[in-house]
């Protein structure tokens, strides 16, 4: 088989496995009242239910969109949630088309929609996550010579790009005038702040995870290293576990955690046509 049928062979199956997840991500009547009630909506109507779902319809065209060109390009965990992260600021930048404008008179401010203790954890498992690649390339470069050593600025560049996005989309959903039932874009604000705070979150700690992996691969390898791979090296896949298990449950309270301060209760609004 050459390369150019196992290519298209590749992506034939990822473009299947796409309308499949499509399928199953699908939003269905539940879903709009559901997510409202969880975001601080407790009585949605049958109206704001429908605009829910054509939020949620977009941005899941989105994701599986996006889910295919990193599976056929690079691969792995990471370079999922980075996609989904890239999907997101797209959603959010796109033009609403058939919806009035709605200025509030109050000034949102990032307390609004990320709690301090949010931003804290993203950004330490950022600099963990940083730390980690370059500490584990410095050991390669140690123990193999630059010439072979892995390059660490590409996942460098994915900690600090996939930074940029979350808090790019949490600009976003301070900045960008709202758009109708106030109550829905303010949930919905919310939800996307949130829940792009946690897959940047997990995304740190994926690469954080696969920076140990590498270090422990290095130590089985039997060539020489510095002192404190040979300490490290035997806790290295544990710590690794662990990792993407602390990352797991910090996007799971992100996307979980009661509205905490929205302040929409006491917004006033001006309509715009």
């Amino acid at each position: 088989m050459g390369m150019g049928t196992f290519a298209v062979i590749h992506f034939a199956a990822l473009a299947v496995s796409a309308a499949v997840l499509l399928w199953l991500l699908w939003p269905s009547e539940r879903s709009g009242p559901r997510l409202l009630r969880r975001w601080g909506v407790p009585d949605p109507t049958e109206e704001q239910g429908r605009i829910v779902r054509t939020y949620l319809r977009n941005r899941r065209v989105l994701y599986v969109v996006f889910l295919v060109l990193p599976g056929y390009w690079f691969g792995g965990l990471c370079w999922i949630l980075i996609a989904l992260l890239l999907a997101e600021l797209i959603a959010m930048i796109r033009p609403v088309r058939g919806r009035f404008r709605v200025a509030t008179l109050t000034r949102r401010s990032i307390g609004d929609m990320l709690p301090t203790w949010m931003i804290a954890v993203h950004l330490t498992a950022v600099a963990l996550a940083v730390c980690g690649v370059l500490l584990t390339s410095a050991a390669e470069t140690s123990a193999t010579g630059p010439a072979t050593a892995g390059e660490p600025w590409i996942s460098v560049a994915a900690a600090v790009g996939s930074t940029g996005v979350v808090y790019a989309v949490a600009w976003l959903a301070i900045a960008r005038p709202a758009m109708g039932d106030v109550a829905v874009d303010t949930a919905l604000r919310l939800r996307s702040a949130r829940v792009m705070t946690g897959l940047g979150t997990m995304a740190a700690a994926t690469l954080l995870a696969d920076a140990l992996w590498g270090l422990a691969n290095l130590r089985r390898s039997g060539k020489e290293m510095p002192d404190w791979v040979a300490w490290i090296g035997p806790q290295a896949i544990p710590f690794a576990l662990v990792t993407l298990l602390l990352g797991l449950v910090a996007w799971w309270f992100m996307v979980r955690v009661r509205v905490l301060r929205t302040g929409a209760d006491s917004k006033r609004t001006v309509c715009h046509d």
